[in-house]
């Protein structure tokens, strides 16, 4: 299924869910009816600013979770300044949308994103689903003794209602993760399935977050009315502040990692891009395997700084293929990368599989070794390069022969479980014609 299709599928789904709740039976412009225009409107530009702090996290959907925390307090709010605050989930949705279109048209007036962006319609979709299901549950479903969270709300005490309403925002992102993994499964290898868990772990927290913000300008507003809105985005804003540093900061250290895959290359020690190339190759076979994708970016990355011990070498190996070192001398390269990265920095992880990577694999067969799966990979990547194997649909003789040598060595040097999946990747890929045609 291709990315498209995926997306216009969220997006249709996302399309019926938000005509149902539309739909629903009863007054569906009782906030109107009562005098709630204004704080309709003043919603409506609160979600417009909001939509200019984007969170853009690399393998993410992008987002704003300031206007996604706006649309949830919109949807729960049942107390505005001491007055009930009706509001059907027809007028929610349409304030999230106004909210949505006119921030979205500044952002491309800015140069931010463009009209076509499939991924911020998609993400616009996304919450727009959530604030759906937020404002049927609070103000349409009669589920609390035959009444709604709108009615009901009313008369309980206010620890009750922050404990419904918190729950409300939980349930939504419950249902966000899978959408959000949905629209990008199509361009990774693995599918939905390997996406999904990852996604949940990284989500949820800011699902939370955004849970617990809606919560507190809906409970806020009942006392300071609408300035407590605004207010309280505010505080989130320092949270979506923090992660932009971290971001930063992930960012410049994959950038210094890089740099320093580079080094071996650059005074000759390996031949040049066989770094990247292994580490394309360890991410294919990562991806068939399905590791997670925190797994996988490690992985990556130690694929991308395997060579980095060779700087140690007295005398360099012929086009730097490791596999033409005896044991010792692999093991010793293995150790001296390792050691590098422990002494430049924290990458416990990247450095752990730097270590294992000269393993071979009847030292774990036979118990006298534990070996990540990673380690294993990279151990099989960087061998069936230095074999002389390569990916393009033009290298057809090149894999044949590549994988060749690592069977030669399967069970013994090699992890028969990742050499066939390693396998079973590149005939996705490309396909090699029969030898007897």
């Amino acid at each position: 299924m291709t990315a498209w299709r995926v997306r216009i599928v969220v997006l249709v789904f996302t399309g019926i869910a938000v005509t149902l709740s539309v739909m629903m039976p009863g007054d569906s412009l009782r906030s109107i009816h009562s005098g709630g225009l204004m704080s309709l409107f003043s919603y409506a530009i609160i979600i417009m600013v909001a939509e200019q702090f984007r969170l853009d996290i690399p393998g993410r959907l992008p987002t704003s979770s300031i206007a996604a925390a706006a649309g949830m307090g919109l949807a729960v709010t049942t107390t505005l300044h001491g007055a009930p605050f009706l509001c059907s989930s027809a007028e929610v949705l349409v304030t999230a949308l106004i909210g949505q279109w006119l921030g979205q048209a500044v952002l491309v007036r800015r140069g931010v994103t463009t009209a076509d962006d499939l991924d911020t319609a998609l993400d616009g979709a996304i919450r727009l689903f959530t604030v759906a299901v937020a404002a049927a549950l609070a103000r349409e479903l009669p589920i609390f003794n035959g009444r709604t969270l709108e009615a009901a709300g009313q008369h309980w005490p206010g620890w009750m209602l922050a404990f419904v309403i918190v729950g409300i925002g939980l349930l939504t992102s419950l249902f966000e993760a899978p959408l959000r993994s949905a629209g990008r499964s199509a361009a990774v290898l693995g599918g939905w399935r390997t996406l999904a868990p990852d996604d949940a772990r990284s989500h949820y927290p800011l699902g939370a977050a955004v849970a617990a913000t809606g919560a507190l300008v809906a409970l806020t507003s009942s006392v300071l009315g609408l300035v407590a809105v605004p207010l309280l985005l505010g505080f989130l804003g320092l949270t979506d502040f923090a992660v932009r540093r971290f971001v930063h900061v992930q960012d410049t250290y994959g950038q210094a990692l890089r740099s320093l895959a580079r080094m071996p290359e650059i005074v000759g020690y390996v031949a040049q891009g066989h770094a990247e190339r292994v580490s394309d190759v360890a991410w294919l076979v990562a991806r068939e395997l399905r590791l997670s994708e925190r797994d996988t970016d490690t992985l990556r990355t130690a694929a991308l700084v395997h060579d980095l011990g060779q700087l140690e070498l007295r005398r360099t190996l012929p086009r730097g293929a490791t596999v033409q070192a005896a044991p010792s001398d692999q093991q010793r390269i293995a150790d001296c990368g390792a050691r590098l990265l422990r002494e430049g920095g924290p990458p416990g992880p990247i450095a752990d599989l730097l270590n294992n990577q000269a393993v071979p694999y009847h030292r774990v067969l036979s118990g006298r070794a534990e070996v990540p799966v990673g380690a294993r990979i990279i151990k099989v990547a960087n061998a069936f390069d230095d074999y002389g194997g390569r990916l393009g649909p033009t290298y057809g003789e090149d894999r044949r022969a590549g994988m060749e040598r690592l069977y030669l060595g399967l069970g013994y040097e090699y992890d028969p479980r990742v050499v066939e999946a390693l396998s079973r990747a590149l005939e996705r890929l490309h396909p090699l014609p029969d030898p007897g045609d």
